[in-house]
């Protein structure tokens, strides 16, 4: 198995990751259920976070003809979580998402396989 690129967590402050690890609750267990199964079954498959540093900027973020065809909305809200995606882009999500959030975690899967990615608001 590759080794995980840790590279990624460079531009993330260890505090961001806390903050959603804190976050974790009994309804995210399905997210690492489904990325024990993708394992289990050598699927191509991530763990991502959606990092929100300006929630204010987050939910309002529709500057741009990418993200305007999803909605005239940003992000769900201004939250940070963790979620599962694979190749086939099947999402795994625990919390409300936006369309603007579907796009960003299936974008991830753009991401080498088997390290870990972030996309950020």
């Amino acid at each position: 198995m590759p080794e995980l690129d840790h590279e990624v967590f460079s531009s993330v402050e260890p505090d961001r990751l806390c903050e959603i690890a804190a976050k974790l609750t009994a309804a995210d267990i399905p997210v690492f259920e489904r990325a024990l199964r993708a394992i289990d079954e050598r699927d191509l498959a991530w763990l991502g976070f959606k990092i929100v540093l300006d929630p204010a900027v987050a939910v309002t973020n529709v500057d741009n003809e990418v993200t305007k065809k999803f909605g005239d909305k940003g992000s769900a809200n201004g939250d940070s979580f963790i979620f599962f995606a694979n190749d086939a882009k099947e999402i795994v999500c625990a919390h409300e998402y936006s369309g603007r959030d579907l796009m960003q975690m299936k974008d991830v899967t753009r991401a080498p396989p088997c390290t870990t990615s972030s996309s950020m608001a």
